[in-house]
């Protein structure tokens, strides 16, 4: 696994959005995220390197999460190979955060 991935501790997760005001991207299934999430727009992981140009476009730091925080490392890495540098994930996940809170 790629440990250069920048993540978001799930403490830090709400200040960091309001501190930086990201795309807050869900790239987990249709089932799990109307299950509940933590907002943002939902994509697929299948689905977001199609999605990669806009989210470039937008010039905004790139926030992903997933459930536990696997898939949406992944995600990231994906993304900075499309030119995304401001992408990160949220570490632990919805899990991770629904924890927290």
């Amino acid at each position: 696994m790629d440990t250069s991935i920048e993540e978001v501790a799930a403490a830090a997760f709400r200040q960091f959005l309001e501190e930086h005001h990201p795309l807050l991207i869900d790239v987990r299934s249709y089932e799990e995220h109307i299950a509940g999430n933590l907002g943002g727009d939902h994509i697929p992981l299948a689905e977001l390197a199609e999605a990669a140009d806009d989210l470039l476009e937008s010039g905004k730091p790139v926030l992903v999460y997933c459930q536990s925080g696997i898939r949406s490392r992944s995600a990231v890495a994906m993304l900075r190979q499309h030119g995304l540098t401001k992408a990160m994930s949220l570490a632990g996940g919805y899990t991770g955060q629904s924890t927290a809170d």
